[in-house]
């Protein structure tokens, strides 16, 4: 059953008498009794309790959807397979270039960086702007936060900008600009989506599934040409909640059970239509938790992960999570070194479906090792306000897997981590500086990010 059909059944139990989606459920002989039986059955079938304060079925079904329940993989998948097949149109020949969507966000644009370094092909990168120049203007000012002005202007000489939306047909260009896209894409490089914990799921399949076909059609009017799609470890991570499991690298998308965040689905969706529509050959890349640089620490503004560390500085663990809990943490740029060599060996040799590739530090650090680091860092300074919201979440015991779903990662046989294991010094510097980037004012995060005053102060 459906999350909203196992809801109405429930109350039809416990009420003993039918239930229908719209029913107001207190004229239905809805008390605090009832609530508590219903709050006890949700727990047994896999939904979250909150589901049993509501009013009506409707509204519980409004709540699944917007993320607080789990999302069954089999109606994802339903939702998926009605997307239409793509039209088969005349090929060209492919290009010489790269047609690199994402370049602005936080693993996209340490990405380009890195393989401008290493990768022997040009870029065109499509994002949002009012016009060319302002498209321009915000990949070099994303560059320069990844990896400081000279090595954004140096990257820039090979990158052609195009202001577009991939939400849009022709991914938001005219006639004339996707034509000349079209000729000279050689690959494609989808590092594109929006990251939302917290956000409901039509949004972000808006965002992060919806530009699939238009993505996909480039690739196939281009000359099927190779394809980069950059999904999420959080398909496993919320797979197995509060479980230690072992992910070997290139593992296929779980394809039964539940995925408990709304962003996963999204990522999960976005993986698995890829392997229907992808005309050619299709490399997946899956990041873990991505926090900043191993120079910085800083995570990407606004991220869960500085939320969590600001509530732990002032309240230390939540009560009930297991000191030992692990917490994969991937700093950004041995991710996007890791990420520009997969992407280099893909399309120097692609063929049609590349094993996955895990973009994670095969370490884990465990929330006892956060909450001493921030400890240590809170002791230097006044903290910032934390967001009251914080607390809630961690008192959540169904919230707070995403301190205790530590994945130890395997190597496929024969092939050695992207990312190697970080050593004892490395490591603690690492979580040091992760503890004093997310306690610090922004402004000072934002000038040590842009490389304007030194790290370690």
């Amino acid at each position: 059953l459906e999350p909203a059909a196992r809801i109405a059944q429930v109350w039809t139990e416990v009420l003993g008498r039918p239930v229908a989606p719209d029913d107001d459920l207190s004229a239905a002989g809805r008390d605090s009794l009832a609530v508590l039986e219903v709050h006890a059955r949700l727990q047994e079938v896999g939904l979250p309790r909150l589901l049993a304060s509501v009013t009506s079925v409707a509204t519980a079904r409004a709540l699944v959807w917007e993320g607080l329940a789990p999302f069954e993989l089999a109606l994802l998948a339903r939702r998926v397979e009605r997307v239409p097949q793509l039209t088969a149109v005349a090929s060209s020949t492919p290009g010489s270039r790269i047609c690199w969507l994402g370049a602005t966000g936080f693993l996209g644009a340490a990405t380009l960086l890195a393989h401008a370094r290493v990768g022997r092909w040009p870029v065109t990168a499509v994002v949002r702007g009012d016009n060319d120049a302002v498209a321009r203007h915000r990949v070099l000012d994303a560059l320069t936060r990844a990896g400081g002005r000279r090595a954004a202007e140096r990257a820039m000489t090979r990158v052609r900008v195009c202001a577009g939306d991939l939400t849009r047909p022709r991914l938001g260009l005219g006639p004339s600009d996707y034509r000349r896209l079209v000729v000279e894409t050689g690959a494609v490089v989808d590092i594109a989506g929006r990251v939302g914990v917290s956000t409901g799921l039509e949004p972000l399949w808006r965002s992060n599934v919806a530009p699939v076909p238009g993505i996909a059609a480039l690739a196939q009017e281009a000359g099927r040409v190779p394809v980069v799609h950059t999904s999420t470890l959080s398909v496993f991570v919320e797979r197995w909640p509060r479980a230690r499991r072992v992910v070997v690298d290139g593992a296929p998308l779980p394809t039964a059970g539940q995925l408990s965040s709304a962003y996963a689905a999204s990522k999960w969706a976005a993986e698995r239509l890829w392997h229907r529509l992808a005309p050619g050959p299709l490399l997946v890349l899956r990041p873990g938790l991505v926090v900043g640089d191993t120079e910085t620490g800083r995570p990407e503004p606004g991220s869960q992960l500085t939320g969590v560390l600001q509530h732990l500085a002032r309240h230390g663990l939540p009560a009930g999570l297991d000191p030992s809990a692990a917490v994969n943490l991937t700093p950004r740029d041995l991710a996007a070194a890791a990420a520009a060599r997969a992407i280099r060996s893909f399309l120097a040799a692609p063929f049609q479906r590349a094993a996955p590739v895990h973009l994670v530090q095969p370490r884990n650090a465990t929330a006892a090792e956060l909450v001493t680091h921030v400890h240590r860092r809170a002791q230097t300074g006044p903290l910032p306000p934390v967001d009251p919201r914080w607390g809630a979440t961690l008192a959540d015991p169904t919230a707070t897997a995403f301190l205790s779903t530590g994945i130890e990662y395997a190597p496929a046989e024969g092939r050695p981590h992207a990312i190697p294991r970080l050593a004892d010094p490395a490591w603690s510097t690492l979580l040091d500086r992760l503890a004093t980037a997310a306690l610090s004012r922004p402004d000072v995060a934002d000038r040590v990010q842009t490389g304007q005053s030194d790290p370690r102060r």
